[in-house]
């Protein structure tokens, strides 16, 4: 059963009656009009998908019934039945908006064809825009997709955080997206025409943690050929992300701390500051409070890092989302 509603506008009787009589027998609701000041009253009560209307008619004609119905209904699809000396009016009437035209005589097999492609059209064209909007219900912050209420709301705070130049510290389990949030930041921050810089604590061992993040001078150590600038000047009047912020040494743990507080570093066998201008991004998949208890994180350097705190929850908790992360 076709589930379509059909409007047949024609002032011939027996022309409407026939294809009336046939687009039913195809499964189709149809309504008939003898004109087009009729078909406008159908519209305005009645739900249409489609019209099919002769163009040349008394009073109000096809192309004016095709302007008036695009007016109050641009959804609805127009296919008009020409005479064949009217080619010029019907490509003028594709060009207002009609979906197709059919010469008279009608053809009725042409006519099924052409219908059910206007209206398969339509269906497609209906499903790609629910899609989008439902693209754009999910497109919370940064082009991160979700339908989890809980990562919902940590974007909301890390939309907020961008705006703002203080230090963030991004909670959350392997996987679930910590990077994506820290970029997601910057990009959005007034910091985005700059620098983006990430490094991996994880990655690195204690030796290099420092040579890494500070920088040094030729020299400076075995293997130390030439100078190298650190995460932090490199970051510059950008965004410094720094993950798995759990695994720096206690010992960098002091440094790091003065470093955030001056807005300076020494490079490895320098004497002199570097300035910078960093915004601070850290996540890490680790409880540092128990770190702190523990004595394994430093209090101070932990409250410098948790000014803006974003938990972003494990996947398990956001099974909806997994489909749009594939």
């Amino acid at each position: 059963m076709n589930h379509h509603s059909l409007l047949v506008v024609d002032d011939e009787q027996s022309q409407r009656d026939a294809l009336v009589g046939f687009l039913r027998k195809k499964g189709y609701t149809v309504l008939p009009a003898e004109n087009g000041t009729q078909a406008i009253g159908l519209i305005q009560k009645e739900t249409v998908d489609l019209i099919l209307t002769d163009l040349r008619m008394p009073s109000m004609d096809g192309m004016r019934l095709l302007q008036e119905t695009k007016k109050l209904n641009p959804e609805i699809i127009v296919i008009m039945m020409t005479a064949y000396g009217e080619i010029d009016t019907a490509i003028q009437s594709i060009k207002e908006g009609a979906a197709d035209f059919i010469n008279k005589p009608v053809n009725l097999g042409q006519l099924e064809v052409i219908i059910a492609k206007a209206l398969e059209r339509k269906q497609l064209l209906s499903e790609n825009l629910r899609l989008k909007e439902l693209v754009k219900e999910r497109l919370q912050f940064g082009g991160i997709m979700t339908e989890s209420s809980s990562m919902q709301q940590a974007l909301s705070i890390a939309a907020r955080a961008a705006m703002s130049k203080a230090t963030v510290l991004i909670i959350g389990e392997s996987g679930t997206g910590k990077e994506l949030v820290a970029r997601a930041i910057h990009t959005a921050s007034p910091r985005s025409d700059q620098p983006f810089v990430a490094v991996n604590m994880a990655a690195l061992s204690d030796n290099l943690v420092e040579s890494e993040l500070f920088g040094y001078e030729k020299g400076a150590f075995t293997g130390a050929s030439m100078t190298r600038k650190g995460r932090f000047e490199i970051a510059d009047k950008g965004t410094l992300f720094i993950d798995e912020v759990g695994e720096i040494p206690p010992s960098t743990q002091v440094k790091l701390l003065r470093v955030l507080q001056e807005q300076s570093v020494e490079r490895i066998g320098a004497n002199n500051l570097v300035h910078f201008d960093v915004r601070l991004v850290a996540a890490t998949h680790r409880n540092l409070e128990e770190m702190v208890k523990a004595g394994e994180f430093r209090e101070d350097f932990y409250y410098r890092l948790n000014v803006i705190r974003i938990h972003l929850p494990p996947l398990r908790e956001r099974k909806g989302d997994i489909p749009l992360l594939v």
